[in-house]
């Protein structure tokens, strides 16, 4: 239900195509679950009923044909930025046009619902030293959904962020529902970094398999959600062993209280990889709490960060199987953990109603990033220390017209190398007619 209130937002203002590319992008990322399945319906009735608002005829239709949508949107800007100063005059720092592509179908039959998405955008960069022409291939993929039935797959380019993979990857997704609430899902393919997402990269490969629960209850007057995950993942680069991870993932939905809980431990290092917990805690109508803590290596701790800083005949390497006919594979393995720094986040924050038109909040946060030895010939880094941030905040609304609202914070930052104060004071108000 909370998932369909924040997706349905532009369904119910009447924007269909914005609707319609916000249910793909929420099944693209979470493509399980009950959540997942209450977003196909919506999307399904809505594809079939041309835009008109879902109804319960619509999402029970299961037609006797094969039928077909489609759904693509194509966006442009042209973006220029200069700076200026009294010595240099006019200097150019970006002129560049940038152009978005959408584009999805589906197709559905008595047994099966099959879709694709393809999503990415194109830089034409016009300055003469400017970084240059750039692709970015964001999805490029196929998800087919058997009606009523266990299996599920996806190949091609798409969403990861889930079970230790990165944020995407080109190659498959197959699951299996054991048993309602339970999942079984095999993935395999080939990491992708978006800033080098022009084309496939076939130096790293990795496949792992999880085992995920979805189940909703209802706690008398109340409702709620838990769904959870168990995974475990290799990945490779070049024949040699990049990680070896383990970990879960837990979140907890009522209607006060949100729980996400997530952990990656890696055997292989033996090392905890990335911790995370997040918390929203709703008191009363008036009152509100939340909590987030972040620990993880920074960037994420695999062999092939033993690459960062090395140079063989001056140049810069870039297979690990060059420094691995230099080193053995445990000092490849301490020289990654060398050039990987551990970063540290928390914060903490809740907000109160005074009044029907005044609220106070107030956020503090914490952060540190570790040091990193000298070792390999390479120079090591310093932590930053303790940085921390005070926000308190001070929300006003109908202070000038009705309906507006009208936001005065102060924000301190004590850091490592300066300590600042700025201040915020938005107003803003909608008008309607």
């Amino acid at each position: 239900g909370q998932v369909l209130l924040v997706l349905g937002l532009g369904e119910r203002k009447g924007q269909l195509a914005h609707a319609k590319a916000e249910y793909e992008e929420y099944l693209a990322w979470y493509p399980t679950g009950e959540g997942a399945e209450r977003v196909r319906q919506r999307l399904d009735a809505l594809l079939s009923a041309g835009g008109k608002a879902p109804t319960k005829t619509a999402e029970r239709e299961t037609p006797s044909f094969l039928d077909f949508d489609w759904f693509g949107s194509v966006g442009t800007q042209y973006r220029h930025e200069e700076m200026w100063d009294s010595i240099t005059g006019t200097l150019p720092i970006d002129s560049s046009l940038l152009s978005d592509l959408t584009f999805s179908t589906r197709a559905r039959s008595e047994s099966w619902v099959v879709r694709s998405l393809t999503t990415g955008s194109y830089r034409n960069d016009f300055l003469d030293n400017g970084p240059g022409n750039q692709a970015r291939i964001t999805a490029v993929y196929v998800d087919a959904s058997q009606r009523g039935g266990p299996w599920s797959g996806t190949v091609g380019r798409q969403p990861g962020n889930t079970a230790g993979l990165p944020s995407r990857f080109d190659g498959l997704r197959l699951s299996y529902q054991i048993a309602a609430p339970w999942r079984l899902t095999l993935r395999g393919g080939l990491p992708v970094e978006l800033s080098n997402s022009d084309h496939i990269d076939t130096h790293h490969y990795l496949y792992g398999v999880s085992l995920d629960y979805s189940q909703s209850f209802e706690r008398g007057a109340h409702s709620g959600h838990l769904d959870g995950q168990l995974f475990g993942l290799q990945q490779r680069t070049e024949s040699l062993v990049d990680r070896t991870g383990v970990g879960a993932e837990l979140r907890y939905v009522d209607d006060g209280l949100f729980v996400a809980s997530y952990a990656d431990y890696d055997i292989y290092f033996g090392r905890l990889n990335t911790a995370l917990l997040s918390g929203n805690w709703q008191v009363t109508p008036e009152t509100s709490f939340n909590v987030f803590i972040d620990y993880r290596y920074s960037p994420l701790l695999v062999t092939s960060n033993a690459l960062q800083g090395q140079l063989i005949d001056g140049q810069p390497v870039t297979h690990l199987s060059d420094l691995a006919a230099i080193y053995s594979q445990s000092e490849l393995r301490q020289l990654a953990l060398d050039r990987t720094p551990r970063s540290f986040s928390a914060s903490g924050g809740g907000s109160q109603q005074l009044t029907s038109d005044v609220q106070v909040a107030l956020d503090v946060s914490a952060a540190r990033l570790t040091g990193t030895p000298a070792s390999g010939g390479v120079e090591g880094t310093p932590s930053t220390g303790w940085e921390m941030s005070y926000y308190p905040q001070l929300i006003v609304s109908s202070l000038f017209t009705q309906g507006d609202v009208a936001t005065l914070g102060v924000r301190y930052f004590d850091g490592s190398i300066s300590d600042t104060i700025s201040h915020t004071g938005v107003s803003a108000a909608q008008i309607t007619g």
